[in-house]
């Protein structure tokens, strides 16, 4: 039976000259309905930088008009103490925010949240959290089993901004990075198979986010802090599927390993 196991991992954007289409709407809609496959974080150069901010913008109040709290269709924070979660999130970070919708505890309505200036250690990039798990198994005391602290996926409508100087910056801070999955939004080949090659990821998406997901013909999965092996479609079978091995030793090659041993006086 094989393995499959998805675990944690901060999914980054990367941008440099864009490609057919700027990454704001699938920016602005991913964080609103998180997923473990959302972008975490973007990292964009400084060629592009501002256009970026001026698009999502321009793109918060096209998909969002107007922010009717009372709207069922506007995703909630799954509960309060996610709500504060993410809150205090941004009360601790040094970035500076650059768009923000509205807030409301009382219905865990959150809005869009674009936080610019950030730095590769703000507080908003190294979250990590700790788990412990107690086992009912007794061996002269409790079992008690502590993981090792891990970066925080947001799993909120929050969207970091990195900005570098070009793509190698990016590259060389993503190195022993293994994320769920990485995307690049770029009409540049070069950047693009730069990016591929000098990087490790669960899944690798060119000018779109999530889409990988969507393909069953496709393996989804982490490697290294995001996970081990894949599934759907046919991988899904086989990762319940134990493969079976045998070996049935031919009758005249035992018949003959016997005369050979019976001759040679054994």
């Amino acid at each position: 039976m094989g393995k499959a196991c998805q675990l944690r991992s901060k999914c980054v954007t990367i941008c440099s000259k864009i490609a057919i289409r700027m990454p704001q709407e699938v920016l602005i809609r991913s964080p609103t309905h998180p997923a473990c496959i959302s972008p975490d974080y973007v990292v964009v150069t400084e060629d592009r930088h501002q256009a970026l901010l001026d698009a999502l913008r321009k793109e918060y109040k096209r998909i969002f008009p107007q922010e009717d709290l009372s709207k069922d269709d506007y995703p909630r924070i799954v509960s309060h103490n996610h709500f504060d979660r993410l809150q205090a999130t941004l009360s601790k970070t040094k970035g500076r925010v650059v768009l923000e919708g509205q807030n409301d505890r009382s219905s865990k309505m959150m809005g869009m949240t674009v936080v610019d200036d950030i730095s590769w250690d703000d507080e908003v990039m190294k979250e990590y959290v700790q788990s412990t798990w107690s086992s009912r198994i007794q061996y002269n005391g409790p079992l008690v089993l502590t993981t090792p602290a891990y970066p925080r996926e947001i799993f909120g409508p929050i969207l970091p901004i990195v900005k570098v100087r070009n793509v190698n910056e990016a590259i060389d801070k993503l190195q022993g990075s293994t994320p769920l999955a990485l995307y690049v939004f770029s009409r540049s080949p070069e950047f693009v198979e730069n990016v591929r090659k000098n990087t490790q990821s669960g899944a690798i998406v060119t000018n779109d986010v999530l889409l990988h997901f969507t393909i069953d013909a496709l393996p989804f999965g982490g490697v290294g802090e995001s996970g081990v092996g894949s599934y759907h479609g046919k991988r899904s079978f086989d990762v319940f599927t134990h493969e079976r091995s045998g070996v049935t030793t031919p009758f005249w090659y035992v018949r003959k390993s016997t005369l050979i041993e019976l001759l040679c006086g054994a």
